[in-house]
Formats: structure tokens, C-alpha cells, sequence
């Protein structure tokens, strides 16, 4: 499970739109070696029970949440929770620490941080909750990474391509139904309910 906010100049980006693009790059960097899937707010009803069933059969191995919609996820099999992008606060991290090593089993928490970000989260997240005791902070040296860079820089190139294009196009998105329409939950749901009315 990995909770998700990546920037890729020059677009600003919201929960929705994070998530999908930090799908997009590990899809392209897992290659087809495993199944990534999203869970956001415009992903409901029969469609999200698909994608938990999914994440919960193993089929899918990584699934990227929003902090809003991750508080309806219960499953009990989740070895590992991703901080791609740091919580903002200590009730959030526990909240995410909370889907692993849940009816007994063990569960690991992996936080991805630099810098002076770093310094904050050890500080005002660990320390402050005394989970600093618990954890192993384990440092990436450069030559461990350079061998990868050239691949995430092209899967980078490959996420931009995809949603310059997906902008040029005016395509929806795909894999939540109404997140390039820019629509709230409330006016997706009563478009579906028009939808059904008039095929009947």
C-alpha cells in the first residue's frame, strides 16, 4: 500500500491526480512484473469493491491510496505501507501505520525522506510518539541508486508524455471514471443516476 504525492513540474497537483501519476510510474517502472492499482475519491460503489477484492486476492500487489479514502480500507494482509510523500501529522502516520501488521501478523512501514523533511518527521513524528525506538533508518548512498536513475528518469519522461497527452486529448481518466472531468463525488454520482434513468 502506498500513499502518494509526486511533483512533476510544471503541474500542481490534488490527492487524485498524485495518486494516479504515482501509478502511472510504478506501473511503467514494475515493467508487468506485478499489478498497480489507485484508490481515490472517484473511484465508488462496484468499481472500488473491485479494486479492494483485487488488492485483497493478491492480484493487484500495489495499491496507491489517498489519505481520505485509505480510512475505508480493511484488509488484513498488508505487508507493507509506502510513505512516498510524508504525512503532514502524527495521528496521519499512525492512521497509515495502522493498515499493516494487522490480526497478529507483522507489518513493516517504509517512509521515503531527505533533508531538512526528514529532520521533521524524526522529530515531530517519531520522537513524539516513541516510535523512534522501533525504527531502522537505513541511508541510500548514490552508487546504490545510479544504476536505477536512467530507468525512473525514463519512466518519468513516460508519465509526462502520458498526461500531456491526456490533457491535449480531453480524455477522461480511465482508471477513476471522473477525475479529468473535474467533477465532485456528488455531481459523478447524480450524472450516473441521469445516465441510468435515460437507458431505461
Amino acid at each position: 500500500m502506498c500513499y502518494s504525492s509526486i511533483t512533476l513540474q510544471p503541474y500542481r497537483l490534488n490527492c487524485r491526480e498524485s495518486s494516479l501519476r504515482l501509478s502511472i510510474l510504478i506501473s511503467h517502472l514494475a515493467k508487468s512484473q506485478f499489478t498497480v492499482e489507485q484508490l481515490t475519491g472517484d473511484l465508488f460503489g462496484n468499481r472500488r469493491a473491485k479494486v479492494l477484492k483485487r488488492f485483497k486476492n493478491g492480484t493487484t500487489r500495489v495499491l496507491i491510496c489517498s489519505d481520505v479514502l485509505s480510512r475505508g480500507v480493511d484488509v488484513d494482509a498488508v505487508d507493507c505501507v509506502v510513505n512516498y510523500d510524508l504525512p503532514k501529522n502524527d495521528r496521519l502516520f499512525v492512521h497509515r501505520a495502522g493498515r499493516t501488521g494487522r490480526a497478529g501478523n507483522t507489518g513493516y512501514v517504509l517512509s521515503l525522506a531527505e533533508g531538512e523533511a526528514r529532520k521533521i518527521f524524526v522529530k515531530n513524528v517519531l520522537r513524539k510518539n516513541g516510535l523512534w525506538v522501533n525504527s531502522e533508518e537505513v541511508v541510500i548512498e548514490n552508487e546504490v541508486l545510479e544504476p536505477h536513475l536512467n530507468r525512473y528518469k525514463e519512466a518519468l519522461g513516460h508519465l509526462k508524455k502520458t498526461f500531456e497527452k491526456k490533457n491535449a486529448t480531453g480524455k477522461k481518466n480511465k482508471v477513476s471514471g471522473f477525475a479529468y472531468r473535474k467533477k465532485s463525488r456528488y455531481q459523478a454520482i447524480k450524472e450516473k443516476i441521469k445516465l441510468r434513468a435515460k437507458k431505461k
